[in-house]
């Protein structure tokens, strides 16, 4: 049976044991020819730190490949140069979808007689090998008696670096990314700012997204209250205390654009999460002929940056600092928000509505993605679109979730 051993979360911050250890032990033993791994974040201080016996690890013969996940900008420019000149292969494995993290934190080691598996929450990192509060696992096989074990224990790696969503590391790529501010500059005061949306088709290089939106299943629909219960109309409904604890990122619709700009949101879906739109409406508009009635507005106009994607994923159309106007019609109990009547002619019947909201700091309030259907974004998020709103005279009921 493979022999474990565990760093605790009080072991790095007070020095008793730390990962980089381990990873540096392991580098220069005898044991082993070959180091792979895959992690979620990477820093240069890291790696500079396992540089000597990374080096003496390869002047050994032994083979170092490691996969780089860089979204949340958690993966400094600095630390994929320095990997391209450190490794016998670099791999950067990411997906447009921004529900999808890449998010491993494993190194394995293998030889003819030993192998040894570290894997817990230890990025490549000086905090995540040395002194944040981390948890990791430390298991050893002895080989060939635990070749079965081993065998399966390392069986994700082929097929990582052979998927789709993973790209070998070049220099032309660490300069896409750094172009579309994907990559942390460790030298730049202030550098942990809020990383840009994930799957810009153009940047300042006026290259397509290096990554493809595979299809993929798309996360649970959050708790809502139960069904079949009436409320009165126009009243917010109570929902359950699992549904209240739990705050979603993400509204996700199906919109029928009217030629006037106008996409219909919905009450129900509101009702459920208040908090997510500002609801109730504290506003009032005004009016454009005297004595006629105001109506509920969220004020101010949240400011929004839309995309418009095309069937093949790719954003067809793009809007910037959108101030969108969200009123509240109560004689119909009707939500409306207003776009340019020319994105809202582009947008075919049904398309899928993603409205995220933006993380403070941003300069944004909300993430406004549509996808057509046929579209693999489309196809990847309508599954959680678990709930159904009145047809309203269509043929067919419009799709909402919460995600």
């Amino acid at each position: 049976m493979p022999a474990f051993e565990f760093l605790s979360p009080l072991d790095q911050p007070f020095a008793t044991a730390r990962a980089a250890e381990w990873l540096k032990n392991a580098l220069t033993s005898k044991k082993y020819n070959e180091f792979l791994a895959a992690v979620a974040f990477a820093k240069e201080g890291a790696l500079k730190r396992l540089l000597p016996a990374l080096d003496a690890f390869r002047k050994g013969g032994g083979n170092a490949e490691i996969v780089f996940g860089i979204d949340q900008q958690g993966t400094s420019r600095q630390a994929l140069e320095l990997a391209l000149t450190s490794l016998d292969a670099s791999y950067v494995w990411n997906h447009p979808s921004p529900y999808i993290t890449f998010h491993p934190k494993a190194y394995l080691f293998s030889g003819h007689d030993a192998a040894l598996a570290i894997i817990g929450s230890s990025n490549l990192t000086v905090g995540g090998l040395e002194t944040n509060s981390e948890m990791v696992a430390s298991i050893a096989f002895d080989l060939p008696n635990e070749n079965a074990a081993w065998t399966k224990a390392q069986s994700w790696w082929k097929p990582l670096i052979g998927h789709a969503n993973c790209a070998k590391l070049t220099a032309d790529l660490i300069k896409e990314l750094d172009a579309r501010g994907l990559l942390l500059d460790e030298t730049a005061p202030g550098s942990h700012g809020c990383p840009p949306p994930k799957g810009e088709k153009g940047t300042a290089t006026g290259a397509p997204y290096p990554f493809p939106f595979t299809k993929v299943v798309p996360p649970s629909s959050a708790p809502t209250a139960g069904k079949g219960k009436s409320a009165a109309a126009g009243s917010a409904k109570p929902i359950s205390a699992t549904a209240k604890a739990y705050q979603p990122s993400a509204l996700l619709i199906q919109i029928i654009p009217h030629e006037n700009g106008e996409i219909f949101l919905s009450v129900t879906a509101v009702n459920q999460y208040p908090a997510f739109l500002g609801w109730p409406f504290k506003g009032k508009t005004t009016p454009k002929k005297k004595g006629n009635k105001p109506y509920p507005m969220l004020q101010p106009d949240p400011i929004t940056n839309w995309r418009l994607f095309d069937k093949s994923g790719s954003v067809a159309q793009a809007l910037t600092g959108w101030n969108l106007n969200t009123i509240y019609y109560d004689k119909k109990s009707e939500i409306r928000i207003t776009v340019p009547p020319s994105l809202a002619a582009a947008i075919p019947e049904y398309s899928l509505l993603e409205m995220r909201r933006a993380s403070q700091g941003s300069g944004v309030d909300f993430y406004c993605d549509v996808y057509p259907n046929g579209s693999p974004q489309y196809a990847s998020m309508i599954g959680a679109c678990t709930q159904t709103l009145p047809s309203g005279g269509k043929p067919v009921a419009r799709k909402y979730g919460w995600i």
